[in-house]
């Protein structure tokens, strides 16, 4: 590996670290508490060499939105690609609640953060970022599910919400009461995905 290879990769590592410990300090404080100072004090880094991977806090809530946002993207396409529109609404159902379950830190910081956090990660989002693809994914399922008869009479964005808002809320349900003995959220996310896909438009 050359010089310029391992500068590069050092630098990717460093920022890694930065938004790995920026997510913990959010997670544990709020984002109110999150600081340049206190971040560099947790990673044993001097503060002004942060500004050198950081412009500010509302940066590092951009990527850490970006970072989330990019792997449920990638959970999301991959099932939404199935040639069924009701195979492809499970297989995304399953995705999502997958994603969720096993990313509690970040599911609740970019959809149960907040306002704060909620401002300065999406406060300039563009149409190329990770969440709105990610929503541009479950729209062109719901679109599908409607050509093939499912909630043809619904408008598409409500449709989409409602897929939204039921597997969210079985994800957050289960993040918020871990201790609780509920029903597998597996089981739940096809149960839901089953009762939207036996709705038609008549």
């Amino acid at each position: 590996m050359g010089s310029k290879e391992r500068r590069e990769r050092e630098r990717s590592e460093q920022r890694q670290r930065i938004l790995d410990a920026a997510l913990q300090i959010i997670t544990k404080e709020g984002f109110a508490a999150l600081s340049m100072r206190k971040l560099a004090e947790k990673i044993e880094y001097s503060p002004a060499s942060i500004y050198l991977y950081f412009r500010n806090r509302e940066q590092l809530a951009q990527e850490l939105s970006e970072v989330g946002f990019n792997d449920l993207l990638l959970m999301l396409s991959a099932a939404a690609g199935l040639p069924r529109a009701i195979d492809a609404l499970h297989a995304m159902g399953a995705a999502y609640v997958k994603y969720g379950i096993g990313n509690p830190a970040m599911y609740r910081l970019i959809f149960m953060g907040d306002s704060e956090f909620i401002d300065a990660a999406f406060g300039n989002q563009s149409k190329d970022s990770a969440g709105v693809r990610a929503y541009g994914v479950l729209l062109d399922v719901a679109r599908r599910l409607q050509s093939d008869g499912v909630m043809k009479n619904v408008p598409l964005i409500e449709l989409a919400e409602l897929i939204w808002t039921a597997l969210h809320g079985i994800v957050s349900l289960r993040i918020g009461c871990s201790r609780m003995k509920l029903t597998p959220p597996e089981r739940l996310a096809r149960l839901a995905t089953e009762t939207i896909a036996s709705v038609t438009g008549d």
